[in-house]
């Protein structure tokens, strides 16, 4: 959005430039002519001036915004990071499956059930030789 308002900006600027210049070179026939001249190219003046102080405005609020756009990228990255699945492995968390289907609940397991372990380095396989069921907390 704002790279459609800087490209009309910059139109704007050119065409206001390409009038001045046109005023500067022409030749003006009677004192009236001259005044009115004189007004136009003060008036482009002023209209560039403004439009050059807008383009400064608008360049500052559109750094503004990508610096915000930066820093809320690095904080949803640093999340994104953080609850990476790999990463809780490598605090030492392991993920247990029966059947390739992540346990999610004791209740799924009974004695003698073959689960693989995987790591943050690698994986095992190992034999439920008890089930214990209780509640989520008590670890």
């Amino acid at each position: 959005m704002y790279g459609i308002i800087l490209v009309a900006v910059i139109a704007i600027i050119a065409g206001l430039l390409l009038s001045w210049a046109s005023i500067q070179f022409a030749v003006p026939v009677d004192e009236k002519q001259a005044a009115l001249l004189k007004w136009q190219t003060e008036s482009v003046k002023n209209r560039k001036e403004m439009i050059l102080q807008e383009k400064d405005t608008l360049i500052e609020h559109m750094e503004q915004r990508l610096m915000q756009m930066n820093d809320k990228m690095r904080m949803q990255s640093a999340l994104l990071d953080a609850y990476s699945p790999l990463k809780v492995l490598a605090r030492g968390y392991s993920v247990v499956s029966k059947d390739k289907i992540p346990v999610k609940d004791s209740v799924v397991l009974k004695k003698g059930d073959m689960v693989t372990i995987r790591l943050s380095s690698g994986s095992a396989e190992a034999e439920i030789m008890e089930v214990q069921h209780g509640t989520e907390n008590e670890i």
